[in-house]
């Protein structure tokens, strides 16, 4: 998608980096902290404040880990 030169709204980056988190396997939320370097390789900049608008209503613990991985990255 990014490689055609478009960018992915808030709804789906949101939910594939959620679905890292919610990948029951231990290596996953390193996968999920590689997948968002990829994308931020390829131009992609993630919106925190747009990502806990689509998260509103999620477990606690999913918007920590999801949050996690995203901001990890850009502290970095």
């Amino acid at each position: 998608m990014m490689d055609k030169g478009k960018q992915p709204n808030v709804a789906t980056y949101t939910a594939v980096i959620e679905g890292f988190v919610l990948w029951e396997e231990t290596t996953a939320e390193e996968k999920g902290k590689e997948f968002v370097e990829v994308m931020m390789g390829k131009g992609f900049v993630p919106n925190a404040k747009a990502m806990m608008k689509v998260l509103k209503g999620r477990p606690k613990l999913v918007i920590r880990r999801v949050m996690n991985i995203v901001l990890s990255k850009l502290k970095s």
